[in-house]
């Protein structure tokens, strides 16, 4: 069962609790914000978009969001080349090994003959 605090009962863990760890400092910052938020109504204010229309913009809310957006800019810089890869042919085949999981891919017109390995899967066009 947990503490709350007085103001807003927010809940902290009490001694005993099982997800009691640390229950001091979570029942200190719970009654730090209880007691900094007495003063707040908590009265939320105007969206972006009402506030548009307070300042005359004449649309539906869709609209607006569609004027956020303005015109392409320019392209940025190049970035800079990175570093050469070591990228064997060993290497390669290992990372379509690792991707595949060791099944071989093959596109053929006929198709495959007896004792084709079982991890090769024929495409046949």
């Amino acid at each position: 069962m947990p503490g709350y605090t007085s103001n807003y009962s927010i809940p902290y863990p009490l001694d005993g609790d099982p997800v009691y760890q640390g229950a001091a400092q979570m029942e200190a910052l719970a009654k730090k914000v209880d007691a900094t938020m007495i003063d707040v109504d908590g009265q939320p204010g105007p969206s972006a978009y009402q506030v548009a229309v307070a300042n005359g913009f004449v649309g539906s809310e869709s609209d607006w969001l569609d004027s956020l957006e303005g015109e392409p800019g320019p392209p940025g810089d190049d970035g800079a080349d990175g570093a050469d890869g070591d990228m064997t042919e060993a290497a390669t085949q290992a990372l379509i090994d690792d991707a595949t999981g060791g099944l071989t891919f093959v596109q053929s017109s006929t198709p495959p003959p007896a004792g084709t390995p079982s991890t090769t899967i024929t495409f046949v066009a």
